[in-house]
């Protein structure tokens, strides 16, 4: 059985995400995203989620999309956006289509693609990502922002 989500508020886990919480009976799964909930044909508000597990508590990572699609998350969740001209979304559309194997491979040539963009951001926005990084226990380098987005890519989803 699916849950059904309720937005009940910003989450505190990651800065700008919603937190939500299924409203099914005896199921108190609490799901943090940074996407906004939507209303289905029937107007309930929705979020995409994991089964219901009766009751049981989980800290659940998010699920959805490839290895560069969770990379993209977890900068968002550290305060970075994409600028014009890092080509932030072309590589992480390729990162998404090389799969976490292929991103294994390529390690070196994203983290030296993440590294450019890090050196041209300001100290505002470094700063910025290392307090969220520490208040959320993420990591702190690009090699284990990188492993964390292939390791997440990895986990086979609850549909699967």
């Amino acid at each position: 059985m699916k849950c059904i989500f309720k937005n009940i508020g910003p989450s505190e886990k990651v800065f700008g995400w919603h937190k939500y919480q299924c409203q099914r009976e005896n199921c108190r799964i609490v799901e943090h995203s940074p996407h906004p909930a939507v209303i289905d044909e029937h107007g309930v508000e929705r979020v995409i989620g994991p089964q219901c597990l009766g009751g049981e508590v989980t800290d659940l990572a998010l699920r959805i999309g490839g290895p560069g699609t969770q990379l993209k998350l977890l900068l968002l969740s550290l305060g970075v956006t994409p600028t014009a001209w890092c080509d932030c979304e072309a590589m992480a559309n390729k990162m998404d289509l090389w799969g976490p194997e292929g991103c294994r491979m390529r390690a070196t040539e994203i983290v030296a693609h993440l590294r450019q963009a890090y050196d041209n951001s300001s100290f505002t926005t470094k700063a910025t990502a290392v307090l969220h990084a520490l208040s959320n226990d993420l990591p702190l380098t690009l090699e284990g922002l990188l492993d964390l987005a292939i390791e997440r890519a990895s986990i086979p989803s609850s549909d699967s």
